[in-house]
């Protein structure tokens, strides 16, 4: 059950930051920097290391945050189709929506709770993902300091 539920809500989330990511490395292994890197005589796992994956860090870290938000949003109706017990399964039934003929209680202030709850993990997610963008793109780091 939980193999399913994970895949279910795994699976989109990985086409797009694989596609993205392809995308992304495609369009930086085609920069002069690269290029240049690559005449000098520098080791593909070196030009990768220091080259691409330091430029297009940032827009993966970015592509898989949105990733991630995706699959966020989609957890409560996940839980709640798959009866797997989470905070999406509680959410759902707090709104009112419940298996079976038992009565609908709205509760108004556990659904609030959990929105809020959510939103602070997305928070915290995107306030990491920033820092490490900063970090792993150098061209962040000096348009910060410019700015």
């Amino acid at each position: 059950q939980v193999f399913w539920a994970s895949l279910v809500l795994g699976i989109r989330p990985a086409i797009y930051l694989y596609r993205h990511a392809r995308a992304v490395l495609e369009r930086e292994s085609s920069e002069d920097y690269v290029r240049t890197a690559e005449a000098k005589g520098l080791a593909w796992n070196d030009v990768v290391r220091h080259h691409l994956v330091r430029a297009g860090g940032s827009a993966l870290v970015a592509t898989w945050t949105n990733s991630f938000r995706l699959m966020i949003g989609s957890l409560p109706l996940v839980e709640y189709f798959f009866g797997y017990p989470g905070l999406g399964r509680i959410l759902v039934q707090s709104i009112g929506i419940h298996y079976g003929v038992r009565p609908v209680v709205f509760r108004g202030d556990l659904a609030i709770g959990l929105v809020v709850i959510l939103a602070l993990i997305l928070i915290l997610v995107e306030t990491a993902a920033g820092g490490l963008q900063r970090w792993l793109d150098p061209r962040l780091r000096t348009l910060r300091s410019a700015a």
